[in-house]
């Protein structure tokens, strides 16, 4: 249930969310779904209730969406025409290592999942902070 709750999540968001982002503005979803994530990682580093680990796993896939699809579009949009092939591939690239290195980590090194998500939290509150520098996307203000 716990794998489940965060593809439940992304598929209930996923269907609705790109298209308001295109009538409302990225940078606003982007932003409300940076801030449903940490908080939802905050629970997950806390909790021992397997409920309450159900629930932050469904919002850390409900704000999937957010970050990596709306985000992904935010991002390109952002992006001059000469960078986006490179960058997107960059970002692609990112995404599976990702999962690779997760594999690695804990087949070969440790069991230990508190290392990566002290990563994730940090990673969170950094991405936070630096979007309040970002501009509304360029798209959504033509």
């Amino acid at each position: 249930m716990i794998g489940t709750s965060f593809f439940a999540g992304w598929v209930s968001t996923l269907l609705f969310l790109p298209s308001l982002s295109d009538q409302y503005g990225r940078k606003s979803f982007f932003v409300w779904g940076l801030i449903a994530n940490l908080v939802a990682y905050l629970i997950l580093m806390q909790t021992m209730s397997l409920n309450w680990l159900i629930v932050a796993q469904f919002v850390i896939g409900a704000t999937n969406s957010m970050r990596c699809s709306i985000g992904y579009v935010y991002l390109m949009e952002l992006l001059p025409d000469h960078l986006k092939t490179k960058y997107g591939t960059f970002w692609g690239v990112v995404e599976g290592l990702i999962f690779i290195f997760g594999t690695f980590y804990f087949w070969k090194l440790t069991k230990d999942m508190t290392i990566l998500m002290t990563i994730g939290l940090n990673m969170q509150i950094l991405s936070l902070a630096l979007s309040r520098f970002l501009p509304e996307s360029p798209v959504f203000l033509i």
